[in-house]
């Protein structure tokens, strides 16, 4: 497990390894997280958990909390939400977290946003569909589960539209310029 930490605002990323196959490094992908998280003002401090797993794992996940047979690629649980500035345009702007949901002190997480997980193997599967390398995919994956964890959706047409061009600005902002 490794930590990362966004600066300014305090954005941590805890990231958990459950499938020895995995082939790259995290930190790019905690480091993406933390940047999609910041630029839609969510508080800090906020803490989010990024978590691999294998095909196994996400199908026990996905019928679990989905009720759907199989491995999927990415899954948000959304825990305390994430308490976003209240003057910025998103649509789960929840305002200054209350009660629990806050653990205070100098070192405190704060807020437990949710948690995102990611099946590698399934995301590998996709990459021929999509016409992108495995790392890209991925990529892909850590941001359409943050906005789903900022209470994005594409149930719709009209939503799936603004969560397809968030994922390409976020990528183009914070992903493709460290090729």
């Amino acid at each position: 497990m490794a930590i990362v930490i966004v600066a300014d605002p305090k954005i941590y990323v805890d990231c958990i390894v459950e499938c020895p196959e995995l082939s790259f490094e995290t930190d790019p992908y905690q480091g993406l997280l933390g940047e999609v998280l910041r630029e839609h003002a969510v508080v800090s401090p906020s803490s989010t958990g990024l978590i691999f797993v294998d095909k196994s794992k996400m199908s026990e996940l996905n019928f679990e909390y989905r009720s759907k047979s199989g491995p999927t690629d990415v899954l948000s649980f959304l825990i305390d939400g994430p308490f976003c500035l209240p003057d910025q345009s998103n649509p789960l702007a929840f305002g200054q977290p209350q009660g629990p949901a806050l653990v205070e002190g100098e070192n405190s997480p704060g807020v437990m946003v949710g948690d995102i997980v990611i099946c590698p193997e399934v995301a590998q599967d996709n990459c021929e569909e999509h016409g992108s390398s495995l790392e890209d995919e991925v990529a892909l994956l850590v941001v359409h589960g943050a906005l789903h964890l900022l209470g994005y959706d594409h149930e719709e047409e009209a939503e799936a539209k603004e969560m397809e061009a968030l994922e390409s600005k976020h990528l183009a902002a914070y992903w493709r310029p460290r090729c």
